[in-house]
C-alpha cells in the first residue's frame, strides 16, 4: 500500500512499532496501552503518516507545523520511525512533499538522540546537523538537531 495518513485502527501497530524501533525513549519503555493514550493525543494535534506493506504498519512520523502564519514555515519530524531505509525515504518525501505544499519557503528540522538509528541515514537524505545539545534527552547524551530547507519556485 506504501504511505497514507494514519486511521484509528492502526494505533495497536503503531504503538508496537514505537516500542521496538525507540530502544532508549521514555515514552516508548511505558506500557502498550501508555503508549497508545499518548499517540492517540497527538493524531488529535498533528498528521501522522504511516506505511503499511502486507497489511502491517512499518514506518510512520508526525509532521508538525511549529508556526502556521507567513510564508517561512518550520516543520518538525517527531516520532520518524522506519524498519527499512526504503520506507524512511517514502515517508520523508511525503512529509517534505506536504511541507513544500502548505509553504513559500520551509525548514524541516528533526531533534534525535544520538542512541536512535537515523542520523546517517537523515544526512544521506539532504538533511544538516545544525546543533549540537547536551544532556538533553538524557544525562550524559547528545541530541542533534538535523534540517533540511525548501524554497518553492
Amino acid at each position: 500500500m506504501g504511505v497514507r495518513e494514519y486511521s484509528e485502527k492502526d494505533l495497536k501497530q503503531l504503538a508496537k512499532l514505537y516500542k521496538s524501533y525507540f530502544k532508549t525513549h521514555t515514552l516508548f519503555e511505558q506500557t502498550e496501552d501508555k503508549v497508545i493514550i499518548h499517540l492517540r493525543e497527538q493524531v488529535k494535534k498533528n498528521p501522522c503518516l504511516v506505511f503499511e506493506e502486507e497489511e502491517e504498519i512499518r514506518g510512520a512520523l508526525f509532521l508538525v507545523s511549529k508556526n502556521v502564519d507567513g510564508a517561512h514555515k518550520l516543520w518538525k519530524l517527531r516520532h520518524f520511525a522506519f524498519t527499512k531505509s526504503y520506507i524512511g525515504e517514502q515517508l520523508l518525501k511525503e512529509a517534505e512533499d506536504k511541507a513544500k505544499e502548505n509553504s513559500k519557503t520551509a525548514k524541516i528540522e528533526m531533534s534525535i538522540a544520538e542512541s536512535e538509528d537515523g542520523i546517517n541515514f537523515l544526512k544521506a537524505q539532504g538533511y544538516e546537523q545544525e546543533g549540537c545539545l547536551k544532556n538533553h534527552y538524557r544525562w550524559q547524551e547528545r541530541c542533534y538537531i538535523l534540517s533540511k530547507s525548501f524554497k518553492n519556485e
